[in-house]
């Protein structure tokens, strides 16, 4: 990062009066801006160390923040000797941690609200995969023998081994954890398929008019080009077929896929004969490209739609609707076979330390002291947020202490389910409130100009609302 701070930066350092949110490049110096803020506040005497929370998303970040910190405290020319000392010696104990390790201090101090064993212990990644995958073992063999479950893993493809349930069920349940309530989730599921069934076929018949719309034009214009250039007249009969069944679809209701029953066969492709121009050669090798394009379009809906058969379909429909009620269920067991697993080893994994920490915070009294502990709130890498960890800062946050700082392109943390719409809608409503404050820092200070103004000019396309919700 330059030595000068950048306008942008100096006002996220000066801004101590309102919440503050940061969107900050790549290189754009962040972490040395956070640094600054939390020295100025300690130098101008607005709180200590010890009031301040500090959260990462990654323990390595918490130890180069304090690092960090340390040194620019001992640098600084503001404070006497005596408040140097008394700052770093609570900088050893301050919250400058990452969110789980937050949740457990949280945890620890107030166990007594809901009852928890003080004496819990706290799993790595490796110890609960194996939790995971003997919870996962005795949930298949309770459903081994019954129908819906074998029909399921058939479905899936799971004839010699259940590798790709067991994906399935991971993956569900690990989107679950990061949820509020993944009961009220599951029970909604449940109740809302049949909606969501219905969503979903009017948005393929959508897809299938924009396609339908799209080939029509594009064989339109090539029988175009074979009535004036006057081309094999094979060619013609192939575009008259397949714009006649195109033409078929007029108000691309569920009704109109019963048409699929009837896909024409074409006439195969004429070879190559002695005498045709470059012209037409060229004319025939891109209609045999887009003729196969369409081919595989047309059977791709062909087989959602059931070759029109209406009945297959709403059957796909009742089957569908069994299979996602099979993989709740199966779900929702493994989930309670984990959490027994734990409970009789008195462990907690990432998960269950938000779990346990939001419902402490939840308590009205410790809410409130833990909100008046901290004069000032930080919290890096905000985009990497989900849902439940969202709620978590709430619960602490208050309404004027708060500096948020993340990046949407950087966010990398979708295998742990976060939500990158929660950064987006807070910057929206920051924006939108007079009584908070928005900054930008848009500018790199660790890439070459050249590399920047080749990924700006990528990124101007891409980074839209439509393309990437930001």
């Amino acid at each position: 990062m330059a030595k000068k701070m950048t306008k942008e930066q100096q006002l996220a350092v000066k801004t101590t009066d309102r919440a503050v949110i940061v969107s900050a490049n790549a290189g754009s110096g962040k972490t040395s801006t956070m640094i600054a803020r939390l020295v100025k506040l300690v130098e101008e005497r607005k709180c200590s160390v010890s009031e301040i929370l500090a959260l990462t998303f990654t323990r390595s970040a918490t130890t180069e923040m304090k690092q960090r910190l340390f040194s620019a405290l001992q640098k600084s020319d503001v404070l006497t000797d005596d408040e140097k000392r008394r700052e770093l010696t609570e900088l050893n104990v301050a919250d400058i941690s990452s969110l789980d390790g937050f949740c457990q201090k949280i945890i620890k101090k107030y166990f007594y609200v809901k009852g928890i064993d003080p004496n819990f212990g706290v799993i790595d990644e490796v110890e609960a995969g194996y939790l995971k995958a003997k919870a996962l073992e005795d949930t298949f063999s309770e459903f081994g023998e019954k129908p819906e479950f074998l029909e399921l893993a058939q479905v899936l493809g799971a004839t010699k081994n259940l590798n790709k349930l067991s994906d399935l069920v991971y993956s569900f349940s690990a989107f679950l954890f990061t949820l509020k309530s993944p009961k009220e989730f599951l029970d909604n599921q449940l109740k809302n398929t049949a909606q969501q069934y219905n969503l979903c076929l009017h948005y393929v018949l959508d897809c299938f008019k924009a396609d339908c719309l799209r080939m029509r034009a594009m064989l339109s214009e090539m029988k175009s080009t074979v009535e004036i250039c006057g081309y094999d007249e094979n060619d013609y009969v192939r575009i008259n077929l397949l714009l006649d069944f195109l033409n078929l679809f007029k108000t691309f209701k569920l009704d109109e896929t019963k048409h699929f029953a009837t896909i024409p066969e074409l006439p195969q492709t004429t070879s190559e004969r002695k005498g045709r121009t470059g012209e037409e050669l060229d004319f025939r090798k891109q209609m045999n490209e887009k003729t196969r394009e369409y081919v595989a379009t047309i059977t791709r809906y062909a087989v959602i739609f059931s070759f029109g058969n209406t009945t297959r379909l709403a059957q796909s429909y009742e089957n569908s609707l069994i299979y996602v009620k099979t993989l709740c269920k199966v779900t929702e067991k493994y989930i309670e076979n984990y959490a027994k697993m734990k409970s009789v080893r008195n462990v907690l994994d990432f998960t269950d330390l938000e779990d346990r920490a939001i419902e402490i915070l939840r308590d009205e009294n410790v809410k409130n002291e833990t909100r008046n502990k901290y004069k000032y709130i930080c919290v890096d890498e905000f985009q990497d947020t989900n849902e439940k960890q969202s709620e978590l800062l709430s619960l602490v946050c208050g309404d004027n202490n708060t500096f948020f700082v993340g990046d949407p392109k950087q966010s990398i943390y979708k295998f742990r389910q976060c939500d990158l719409n929660i950064f987006v809608a807070l910057i929206e409503k920051f924006k939108a409130d007079k009584s908070k404050k928005f900054i930008a820092f848009k500018q790199n200070f660790r890439s070459h100009k050249h590399i920047l103004m080749f990924v700006n000019r990528i990124f101007k396309n891409i980074m839209t609302k439509d393309v990437a919700n930001i």
